[in-house]
């Protein structure tokens, strides 16, 4: 009987083990998710603090351009996706702002080929330079976003993998499920393409899109 009963607790013992080593392993992986979560969310806000210099600059280069109330409708979008936390609704309201940006600086670029050149030193020539650095940066932060998203989807998947295991049923009312957010990758190199935006606002530039699947 002793032996029957130091068998017992001898295996209930390797149970608890491996269930707590199973809780920390959880735990690690959805700190992992919710920092991943954080800087995804941090990325887009800085995306979201451009755009609206961006379009005051426009505006005050070349007037209302139609592509002004695309990009401010995305925006609004955008805003209030981030603001609510919707996972399902982030990717689509970015990828919309990505595109809407982009349809922006196209016509920026159409606007910039058919004016003179402007004077040295006057505002026209400063608001132009505003207005390509403010396209670089924001090129430059939806090439992290891209890396973000990939960061935090990775280690969803991760996540809900290990979620998922036999050992884990009992641990998984502690670790409630997490939401990807869709997104495929950019196709531009950020750095080469924030280059360029220095230069000319390039026309030819296509978004990455945020909301498909992987």
């Amino acid at each position: 009987m002793i032996t029957v009963a130091v068998a017992g607790l001898a295996a209930a013992g390797s149970v608890l083990v491996r269930l707590l080593l199973r809780y920390n392993q959880l735990s690690l992986a959805a700190d992992l998710c919710a920092e991943g979560r954080r800087q995804l969310t941090a990325d887009i806000a800085d995306r979201h603090l451009l755009i609206p210099p961006f379009v005051e600059a426009t505006r005050s280069r070349f007037g209302d351009v139609p592509a002004l109330d695309e990009l401010a409708a995305a925006f609004a979008t955008a805003r209030r996706s981030l603001d609510a936390g919707e996972c399902d609704r982030i990717g689509a309201a970015e990828e919309a702002l990505t595109e809407a940006t982009a349809g922006l600086a196209a016509a920026v670029h159409g606007e910039l080929r058919g004016a003179a050149v402007p004077p040295p030193g006057s505002q026209e020539e400063s608001v132009t330079e505003t207005l390509r650095y403010l396209y670089s940066q924001i090129i430059a932060i939806e090439g992290r976003i891209a890396a973000a998203a990939r960061y935090y989807n990775r280690n969803v998947d991760r996540f809900h993998e290990r979620r998922a295991l036999p050992l884990s049923a009992p641990l998984r009312g502690f670790f409630s499920p997490c939401e990807p957010i869709r997104y495929s990758d950019l196709t531009l190199d950020p750095l080469d393409s924030s280059e360029d935006a220095l230069r000319v606002i390039d026309e030819d530039y296509r978004p990455g899109r945020l909301s498909e699947e992987l």
